[in-house]
């Protein structure tokens, strides 16, 4: 979750845990994008750049974040190309949006993953 809502800019930290098992989920992700419901091609180019969620990054290890920012690096532009194709037309999300919001993901997700990789070490 440090990443995911570092990758995306989350304004809006809604979790739900489980005592049972001390497990976390993510819920609620409407406001993911700056501009939260409102967003815009506009408001992608003011973000902040990406860093992991320190209300989350502080619970986990350094191999943690590394793990999971090879995960991360792992997702293709093509795979963020068909995530935003598939969003239904019935949302109203103009197709130059989408092609804006598939390239802020997809450089977040480079600046993200190589601050990560060049904190590690030797």
């Amino acid at each position: 979750m440090a990443l995911l809502y570092g990758w995306f800019h989350a304004s809006d930290h809604q979790i739900i845990s489980s005592t049972a098992d001390q497990s976390v989920y993510s819920v609620d992700h409407g406001l993911f994008l700056p501009g939260s419901y409102n967003w815009t091609s506009a408001a992608l180019v003011t973000a902040a750049p990406p860093v992991p969620e320190p209300l989350f990054a502080q619970h986990c290890q350094t191999d943690q974040i590394a793990e999971a920012s090879a995960k991360l690096a792992s997702i293709s532009d093509e795979t963020i190309a068909e995530a935003m194709s598939s969003v239904p037309v019935e949302w109203g999300v103009a197709d130059s949006d989408l092609i804006a919001l598939g390239e802020y993901l997809s450089q977040r997700r480079d600046i993200l993953t190589s601050a990560i990789s060049s904190t590690k070490g030797p």
